[in-house]
């Protein structure tokens, strides 16, 4: 994550990504992974390892992105709700069989390519690569007791209990990457299932609901 004062960061909040993105993309260069920037994310062998968001706090500039060292991709499926609302999702699991097979065609991860580097030496890499680019002078800190007492509010409220619902992003359906999105829909007295790829159906299947 990086925090910086407005004036640190380019003008327009739309180049924040490409700002923020270069010494994470860089990182992976020094090890060996050359990752492309597709928008706000980062592509290594035709799929995503990396995603960012970014937001204007204050006076700062916020922008967060990860490096993906594992992506379990088995759990991640069994979080996704179905599309249907609670009590009407199909008896049959597909959509979640679906959700794997479109999550490993879309995603991938630091491990699937090579041995994930040690943390120091990671937090190295990416420290040095936010001093070339960026032109900054990092120091070590610590956070204030007024930070932390803050931090573990924030924590303490996200404990809370999450009630489902909501309207979704994706209506019908869930974000892979920028270019896959899987959709389960009722069509009449079936379910269909498809999975789109750069706005092409790659694959389609319809059971009774």
């Amino acid at each position: 994550m990086l925090v910086a004062p407005l004036r640190h960061a380019p003008p327009r909040p739309a180049e924040w990504f490409a700002w923020g993105l270069e010494p994470v993309r860089a990182t992976y260069d020094h090890f060996g992974l050359p990752v492309e920037r597709h928008g706000q994310d980062l592509w290594l062998a035709g799929r995503k390892i990396a995603g960012s968001g970014a937001a204007t706090i204050g006076r700062c500039a916020v922008f967060a992105s990860s490096f993906l060292l594992h992506f379990p991709a088995e759990r991640f499926a069994r979080c996704i709700a179905s599309p249907f609302l609670p009590g009407e999702e199909p008896a049959c699991n597909g959509f979640r069989d679906w959700l794997l097979t479109g999550l490993r065609q879309a995603m991938t991860d630091w491990a699937s390519h090579q041995m994930p580097p040690a943390a120091d030496a990671l937090r190295h890499a990416f420290r040095a690569a936010v001093e070339q680019i960026m032109g900054w002078r990092l120091a070590d800190s610590a956070p204030s007791a007024k930070e932390i007492a803050a931090r573990t509010a924030a924590l303490a409220e996200l404990a809370e209990p999450w009630a489902p619902g909501g309207k979704r992003l994706v209506a019908g359906g869930v974000k892979l990457n920028a270019e896959t999105f899987l959709y389960e829909r009722r069509v009449g007295q079936s379910v269909e299932l498809s999975l789109v790829r750069g706005g092409a159906v790659i694959r389609r299947f319809c059971r009774a609901a």
